[in-house]
């Protein structure tokens, strides 16, 4: 399950729940940091597995003890302390092509985290420390689409990043971001072409294309919502999300597939 808590931006906008929980610019980055983590370890008593982006590169050591699967967002895949940050962490991690669909950064990032480590951060008590890291050789390429050129879920793409990890003896794949940039139409994001790219993998693996995964956009209700006072429920007020009906019909005609 996706349980997201940071949100990056562009410029400027909410940062996600972690930083604003009241949605109020009060900022009481302690009471959002409690509740997520209240909220992880409830989701794991029911049996769930999570999967969420790692934004701060301190929040992790409060957390990552309740994350399965964990991903670097495409603003954020060439930073060095991210790479670091990933080489230190035992859980696989996804590192999203950039913005402007540039695969290179990702597959570097894989490479650079799997190797040793030493840098600035802190310890399990919150106290400032020199960490050490073995290297994390559980690192994924996440075809996220490019602003440029829109839809990166295609044969060649996917081809030419598998053939890269495996020069490198990076063995984990790739993952398809359904969302994103992958949903581009005549310049713009439409969250419903989430079921299209799914089909668009199926057909895929008819190929027997090394695909490990995909990620989902998904809530409760169809959409997304501006920030306001009067928030309907269940409907994102980041990115566009395709319903919990869809989402189950999809993943059905996944498992129906596959099986």
């Amino acid at each position: 399950m996706r349980v997201y808590f940071e949100k990056p931006r562009t410029t400027h906008g909410w940062k996600g729940y972690l930083y604003d929980p009241y949605l109020n610019n009060t900022n009481d980055m302690r009471i959002g940091l409690e509740t997520i983590r209240k909220l992880l370890i409830e989701i794991n008593n029911m049996g769930v597995p999570i999967a969420t982006e790692l934004l701060d590169t301190i929040i992790p050591q409060y957390i990552d003890d309740c994350i399965s699967w964990g991903c670097i967002g495409a603003r954020t895949t060439e930073s060095q302390l991210h790479r670091q940050l990933v080489s230190g962490l035992s859980i696989p991690m996804g590192f999203k092509n950039g913005t402007s669909g540039n695969t290179d950064i990702s597959v570097n990032a894989c490479i650079s985290s799997k190797t040793k480590h030493s840098f600035l951060g802190i310890n399990e008590h919150g106290k400032a420390n020199i960490i050490h890291t073995k290297g994390n050789p559980f690192c994924n390429v996440v075809l996220r689409g490019s602003k440029e050129k829109g839809n990166n879920i295609n044969e060649s793409t996917i081809n030419e990043v598998n053939s890269k990890l495996l020069e490198n003896n990076l063995l984990t794949g790739v993952i398809i971001d359904l969302s994103h940039d992958n949903t581009i139409i005549n310049g713009s994001k439409n969250y419903t072409r989430q079921v299209d790219n799914l089909n668009n993998v199926m057909e895929l693996l008819k190929k027997n294309l090394d695909i490990n995964g995909v990620m989902i956009e998904s809530n409760i209700n169809p959409g997304s919502q501006p920030l306001s006072d009067n928030l309907a429920y269940g409907i994102s007020i980041t990115d566009g999300c395709i319903n919990k009906n869809t989402t189950q019909e999809i993943l059905m005609d996944l498992d129906n597939f596959l099986n």
